[in-house]
């Protein structure tokens, strides 16, 4: 019975599958991407992921927004709080918008900046932050959904082409194929599915580049980037597509063959597609069937073009010679929007919802399937921990970095301190090497996870928004995939340190040591983690790093003792992680240890420090416990950061 559920559920996915065009050529024009749609469509694609036979193609949405207006708090200055002037009480971003979108048709949401094209977006893909007041209805083939459900039956594109740089396209679709897709969906099929995609969007030949940065790194192109960008959300064969700014950083012809490539995907596919354009040439406007303008924040104009030479008064010359110079380019500023909207109209063109699409022409709404047989957050957690361990072997500048900074810096101090002798100064500089050692290993793991983190947070942030994984479920891959590298980091270090140094040559020393290292790298690494998540930027999180560990190392017991600090914040001293960390290893390294003396340097025949207890005592490093005690305690600070990254990264998420 359960095998049957199992193949049913799969079925009823891929009855709704996209159909994908599997040529190569991204070029096409506007006729034979028409003519495409009308052809009679394939059965179905190697996979079995193609238009049904009988139907003629996938199930469509209609999509019917109405007065929907969007207000945010206004905020007073506090001269004008203080004056008791009055104010508007909050800002409408969106007023009274009306919209109607149908499958199988490309629309255009073209305005000038801050006109509320993304935030028309939002409203529309149930992303809306929570900070911002809404009302009037969306309405999907008649029905208002939840959030969850309209991002389950549609795709959502930003604007930046947010994409791992040392990964590539194919690698990033197989994640999100594993993590999106049914777990009754095979291997075979889910990666015939990539192809697919990879293959409609003319990127199989790039599918397996590193996608690089810009400037930087070498990898994929500006139009090949936004196209696998785009591929991402197709994944999962949305019945809707929202697309922020495709064309943005772009040349008019790579532009155009993205537009191009979008509007293939809603003829073949019957899919409701709505992309957001700043600037869009005349060339471009034509791809389009419908075009929607945004003046702030209110409808200037929405309907079909028909006509060429009628878009753009007095530039009926240019918009015939094909030309897509900056000259010819429909400006994104009101005044040109303005004169389309007047062009069209005076033409008998773009009437507010002109199309006849009527709901007994849509399809039925694919939502049960995205509901059931999703894989679980074990089988989500190994691919993640899979990708963030691939991740890191490919980041060979960032690895050597780090392994090399523990090599030069292990060889430094041990250099300094070189087989330390056990005189009466030995104390000290034992303390003093432990000391230093404790603020290297912290800062040394902090800048690392900074580094390494701020790219990827933007990919966190698409991807848990998506819904593929929660905070925790992340957040634990990381963890568990950074262990292995951090061992491998303090062994560098450790055994460098340890041996020519001339620390206790015992074996249960020798490991203690070794485990606080370990702890102390963790505990930096976690802390840049956190530093990273709550301010997502790479300066800032470097910035406030001092302002936490130095005051720790403040009350660490090495520059001051603790009579000496001012009673009146004294007891800060307990909240000091790095004291915690001091005291342990200083306890493992001095208890047992004895020190000797020469004749001027004894007082009345005895060494005035005899022995280990003596500087441990000094420093009162057993006033609060032992071993154990300070490494716990430790741990606790270390789970506190994890909390709290946890918090932050769900709070970062949800703006």
């Amino acid at each position: 019975m359960e095998q049957q559920e199992s193949s049913t559920s799969s079925s009823s996915y891929t009855s709704r599958a996209i159909a994908l065009d599997t040529a190569t050529s991204v070029s096409s024009t506007d006729s034979s991407a028409s003519s495409s749609s009308s052809s009679s469509p394939s059965s179905t694609d190697s996979a079995g992921y193609g238009y049904d036979a009988e139907s003629g193609g996938a199930a469509g949405v209609i999509i019917e927004a109405s007065n929907i207006t969007v207000k945010v708090p206004a905020k007073k200055s506090l001269l004008d709080k203080c004056r008791g002037r009055p104010g508007t009480d909050e800002i409408v971003l969106l007023d009274n918008v009306s919209l109607k979108l149908v499958p199988g048709e490309l629309t255009m949401l073209l305005g000038p900046s801050s006109s509320g094209k993304s935030l028309l977006l939002d409203v529309l893909a149930g992303r809306l932050p929570s900070a911002l007041e809404s009302s009037g209805s969306v309405l999907y083939n008649g029905m208002e959904l939840d959030p969850s459900d309209v991002m389950a039956i549609s795709g959502y594109v930003q604007q930046e082409d947010i994409m791992l740089s040392d990964s590539t396209p194919r690698e990033n679709l197989h994640f999100l194929a594993r993590l999106s897709l049914p777990s009754t969906m095979s291997a075979e099929d889910r990666g015939a599915r990539v192809e697919s995609v990879l293959n409609s969007l003319g990127i199989a030949k790039v599918g397996d580049t590193l996608v690089g940065v810009p400037g930087l790194k070498r990898g994929l192109s500006g139009g090949e980037r936004k196209r696998a960008n785009i591929a991402q959300s197709l994944i999962t064969a949305p019945q809707i597509l929202y697309v922020d700014d495709p064309t943005a950083g772009l040349d008019a012809a790579t532009a155009e063959t993205v537009i191009v490539n979008l509007r293939k995907l809603a003829k073949k596919n019957n899919m409701t597609i709505l992309a957001s354009i700043s600037q869009a040439s005349n060339e471009m406007l034509h791809i389009f069937d419908n075009v929607m303008a945004l003046a702030g924040g209110q409808v200037a104009y929405s309907g079909k073009l028909l006509s060429r030479t009628a878009l753009v008064p007095g530039d009926d010359e240019t918009a015939h010679s094909g030309s897509s110079s900056a000259s010819t380019s429909a400006s994104s500023s009101l005044a040109r929007i303005q004169a389309i909207t007047a062009a069209a109209r005076a033409a008998g063109m773009g009437l507010p919802d002109s199309s006849s699409a009527s709901l007994s022409q849509a399809g039925s709404l694919q939502l049960d399937e995205f509901k059931g047989h999703r894989p679980s957050p074990i089988v989500k957690l190994a691919q993640l921990v899979k990708r963030n361990i691939m991740l890191q072997v490919r980041n060979k500048q960032a690895s050597w970095a780090r392994a090399g900074q523990m090599i030069i810096l292990g060889f430094l101090i041990a250099a300094i301190w070189y087989q330390i002798d056990r005189g009466q100064t030995g104390g000290l500089d034992r303390a003093g090497l432990i000391f230093l050692v404790t603020i290297m290993l912290v800062f040394s793991g902090m800048h690392a996870a900074v580094t390494l983190f701020i790219p990827e947070r933007a990919v966190f942030m698409r991807e848990s928004q998506d819904g593929l994984y929660s905070t925790v479920t992340y957040l634990a891959a990381k963890v568990i995939a950074d262990l292995p590298f951090q061992a491998a980091y303090i062994a560098l270090y450790v055994f460098q340190v340890y041996f020519m140094v001339g620390l206790q040559a015992e074996l249960d020393k020798f490991l203690i040591f070794t485990g606080f290292a370990y702890q102390l790298s963790l505990f930096g690494t976690w802390l840049g983690l956190l530093l990273s998540a709550a301010t997502g930027d790479s300066d800032a999180a470097n910035a406030l790093a001092p302002g936490i560990v130095l005051p720790s190392t403040l009350f660490a017991s090495f520059l001051v003792k603790p009579e000496s600090i001012w009673v009146g914040i004294r007891w800060l001293r307990y909240f000091s992680f790095m004291k915690y960390a001091f005291n342990g290893v200083l306890i493992n390294e001095l208890k047992g240890l004895t020190f000797t003396c020469d004749a001027s340097e004894a007082i009345n025949g005895t060494c005035p420090v005899p022995n280990g207890q003596a500087v441990l005592d000094l420093f009162e490093a057993e006033e609060d416990g032992n071993i154990g005690f300070n490494s716990g305690i430790l741990g606790v600070f270390m789970a506190l950061f994890l909390i709290l990254s946890y918090l932050a990264l769900n709070a970062s998420r949800k703006r």
